[in-house]
């Protein structure tokens, strides 16, 4: 799955927990009902979340592939951060199972010394394991790869980022 459609099969899974949701007020017991709307509650939060990673990701792409040539020689501003040629970053790895398909994909990038990045990790390697799992037998594999990528990530150079900005 490409990194856009995470977002879309994210809200297809909160759509599908929110009516079962609805569905069990009246056949099942209230705690299978709260057990639900606690997983459609997660799953709206972490499409939400997916959705902006998505719109920062594109929006930094277009942004230093337009300024590059600025941001190397005397750095640059982007929504606020200043970005210059020593600047890191971070990429995380996401797993995503339902059923019996399994994707993998990877965040936008994060500068290392501005964003929170151990949050960040939290937050995605809280995605994986809460939905990296459900399909036989790639989805434990990958979502393993993910966690362990996300917790020894290595740092990016401006230079890495947009060759693979410019590959993608």
């Amino acid at each position: 799955m490409s990194d856009l459609k995470m977002p879309a099969a994210l809200l297809v899974l909160t759509l599908f927990l929110a009516g079962m949701c609805a569905l069990s007020f009246e056949k099942a017991t209230p705690e299978m009902s709260s057990l639900l709307i606690l997983f459609t509650f997660i799953a709206a939060l972490f499409t939400i979340v997916m959705k902006k990673d998505e719109i920062h990701k594109r929006n930094l792409a277009a942004w230093l592939l337009e300024n590059i040539d600025q941001v190397r020689a005397t750095g640059l501003a982007f929504n606020g951060v200043y970005i210059d040629r020593e600047t890191v970053f971070i990429q995380y790895e996401l797993c995503f199972s339902w059923v019996m398909f399994t994707y993998q994909s990877k965040t936008s990038y994060y500068i290392k010394e501005y964003h929170p990045t151990p949050i960040l990790s939290l937050l995605f390697n809280s995605f994986c394991l809460i939905f990296g799992w459900c399909a036989l037998p790639k989805g434990p594999i990958f979502t393993i790869a993910a966690i362990h990528h996300n917790l020894l990530s290595k740092p990016i150079s401006l230079d890495s980022v947009v060759r693979d900005i410019r590959l993608q």
